[in-house]
């Protein structure tokens, strides 16, 4: 009996709905066929605009502290330095200040008010233990009114960051700090060379030192360990930028496509409004009946 008075309340319940937009049907179409309407106009009346993104990393953090990852042995480059002082960019043309980004950015006033928008973001990756982290790269989303202006405005974000004080004072310091240290290696390795030579090896110091001891023999070249740690710092001196694109942004030539999502959300709404206005004439209807 239960299970009977369920099933005869659901079928109330649908037949109630079913007369409800049957009842409603030109009002619920028309107010549907006029979101239809607006979302086309509105389409037809925004400006269009061209979406370009790329990948980029930045060493700013090292240049800050020199950090290396104690299992891998790998430096650690994290983004989040960078992607908030990109977004301060972005935030200046929200409040469209494009004067501002103009001078930062070292572009026309002209060239400034064609960009809608501007965001670098973090990426993540789970790894084997199912934890979020950090990837060495951000991304640059970029939004203009004219896809000519992309290359210039890559290049200005560039310049932008180049420019900056506190980004420049640490990378000079780590470019010159690198350079000693290159140096004081060089001069190390011509200094056991010399050693070595006047102790009678018959090489010139390219072969191993030998360290003997009761449970195993360990082979320590230190010329060559030295000169592993010179080429290591001169690659990073060479790849190690503040801000470096993995490609240029790619010139769309067809602009973004929003009508399906204009059309989506002008005609979901007026529907809603077209529901909510027949709901008003119903319960304004019952209302009057029991007066």
């Amino acid at each position: 009996m239960k299970n009977q008075s369920n099933e005869l309340d659901l079928a109330v319940l649908f037949t109630s709905i079913y007369r409800f937009f049957h009842k409603n049907i030109k009002l619920l179409l028309g107010f549907l066929l006029l979101g239809v309407a607006l979302g086309f106009l509105y389409n037809s009346i925004s400006k269009p605009y061209y979406e370009s993104s790329a990948y980029a990393t930045s060493a700013l953090s090292y240049f800050e502290t020199e950090e290396v990852d104690y299992r891998s042995k790998k430096i650690v480059l994290d983004q989040q330095a960078m992607v908030d002082i990109i977004n301060d960019l972005s935030q200046l043309v929200k409040n469209n200040e494009f004067d501002v980004v103009a001078r930062k950015t070292n572009l026309s006033e002209e060239v400034a008010k064609s960009i809608r928008f501007v965001e670098a973001e973090e990426l993540f990756y789970v790894d084997g233990d199912n934890i979020q982290q950090k990837r060495d790269k951000f991304k640059v989303t970029l939004q203009v009114y004219d896809n000519i202006i992309i290359p210039q405005i890559q290049k200005g974000i560039e310049y932008y960051i180049n420019q900056n004080t506190y980004i420049q004072k640490h990378y000079q310091l780590y470019l010159d700090q690198s350079s000693q240290l290159i140096d004081r290696i060089a001069q190390e390795i011509d200094d056991l060379k010399e050693v070595r030579a006047h102790v009678g090896r018959k090489s010139s110091g390219d072969y191993s030192e030998i360290k003997l001891s009761s449970q195993f023999a360990q082979t320590d070249n230190q010329i060559i360990n030295l000169y592993i740690k010179q080429q290591q710092i001169t690659k990073y001196t060479l790849l190690l930028k503040p801000i470096e694109f993995f490609g240029d942004l790619a010139m769309p030539e067809k602009p973004v496509d929003r009508l399906s999502m204009r059309l989506g959300i002008m005609s979901s709404l007026f529907f809603l409004m077209a529901i909510f206005i027949s709901l008003v004439k119903y319960f304004n209807s019952r209302i009057s009946k029991e007066k």
